[in-house]
C-alpha cells in the first residue's frame, strides 16, 4: 500500500462538516474508497481518500480532468461528480452503485453452476461498449476496463466505474504502487 501521510477516513467520521461516512469498503494503492452520506441532499456517494498528498499543483490538475469528465453522462457509466479538497488530502466524489463488481457476479454464478448465457453477455457488453464509446468520443481513454471496475447493479445493469481513478494511478503513483493497482 502507498505511504498514507494523514489520518484515514473510518466509519462514524465526518468530512468537511458535511460527509457522514457510513462504512469503508476498501483500500487499495490509491486510497480508501468508503461510503458517504451528503447531510445537505440526504444522498449516498462513493468517496475515494486518495492515499497521496494533493499539492496546489496537483489540486489544479486533477480539478481540471474532473471537471471534464464529470461533464459526461451515460447510463452505462458511473458519475463522477467532483473533487474535493481538505487540506493537502483529496477524495473524489462518484455515484454509489448498488449491487457487485462483475467479478463478484461471474465467481457467483460459478458457485451455483450457473454461465452467464449468450444474451446476457452481449447485453452487458453492448452497455460497456456504448458508454465507453462516449469518452473515446471526446478523446478520453478508459483504462482500467477490469471484472473489479465493471458492477452489475441490483436491477441488472451494467456500469463501468473508475473512470478517473486509472488518471490519478498513472500520474501520480510511483511504478510499484501502479503496477500493484
Amino acid at each position: 500500500m502507498s505511504e498514507w501521510t494523514f489520518k484515514r477516513v473510518n466509519s462514524g467520521d465526518t468530512i468537511l462538516d458535511r460527509y457522514d461516512v457510513i462504512s469503508v469498503l476498501g483500500e487499495n494503492q490509491l486510497g480508501l474508497s468508503c461510503l458517504v452520506n451528503d447531510r445537505s441532499s440526504n444522498q449516498n456517494y462513493l468517496f475515494c481518500q486518495l492515499s497521496f498528498e494533493c499539492s496546489a499543483e496537483r489540486v489544479e490538475e486533477i480539478q481540471a480532468v474532473v471537471d471534464n469528465l464529470k461533464q459526461l453522462n451515460h447510463k452505462s457509466v458511473a458519475a463522477l461528480y467532483d473533487f474535493i479538497v481538505d487540506g493537502s488530502t483529496g477524495y473524489i466524489s462518484m455515484e454509489y452503485i448498488d449491487g457487485e463488481s462483475f467479478e463478484s457476479h461471474i465467481k457467483m454464478r460459478r458457485e451455483r453452476g450457473q454461465i452467464l448465457g449468450l444474451k446476457a453477455a452481449y447485453s452487458f457488453l453492448a452497455h460497456l461498449c456504448a458508454g465507453i464509446e462516449l469518452f473515446h468520443q471526446h478523446d478520453f481513454i478508459f483504462g482500467g476496463l477490469t471484472p473489479r471496475a465493471i458492477y452489475v447493479t441490483n436491477q441488472g445493469r451494467v456500469k463501468s466505474s473508475n473512470i478517473i481513478l486509472c488518471f490519478l494511478a498513472d500520474n501520480y503513483l510511483d511504478d510499484a504502487s501502479r503496477m500493484a493497482y
